[in-house]
């Protein structure tokens, strides 16, 4: 049997620090499938920014997903979610093609 997301119908909280490459604390709302989350930036140089998009939810291991998106403006995230530990590691292009690597924590509310 397929699992299924461990944040489907709820909300996660993230947050990658204020000393690292990419400043941001934001929740991410998933639909009750999996299939589209919405965001709000809450901390951050994109602080207030909201926006819903299609995602991809995969399992990778036990209590860890892989859970992508790409963004109106080409904005384009890999984050690994490891809710066993509450971490998280994620890759950002950026629409200027800039590559970023991000660590940080993650809470399912």
């Amino acid at each position: 049997m397929v699992n299924a997301y461990p944040a489907n119908g709820r909300k996660i909280i993230i947050d990658f620090g204020t000393e690292g490459p990419f400043d941001l604390r934001a929740e991410i709302e998933f639909d009750a499938n999996g299939e589209s989350l919405s965001f709000l930036v809450t901390r951050g140089p994109l602080e207030g920014k909201v926006e819903t998009c299609q995602c991809v939810c995969s399992e990778v291991a036990p209590d860890v997903w892989m859970v992508s998106w790409q963004e109106i403006d080409q904005l384009t995230v890999t984050q690994t979610h490891n809710f066993a530990t509450g971490r998280l590691w994620g890759t950002v292009t950026q629409p200027d093609l800039q590559f970023v690597r991000t660590e940080g924590t993650l809470e399912l509310v």
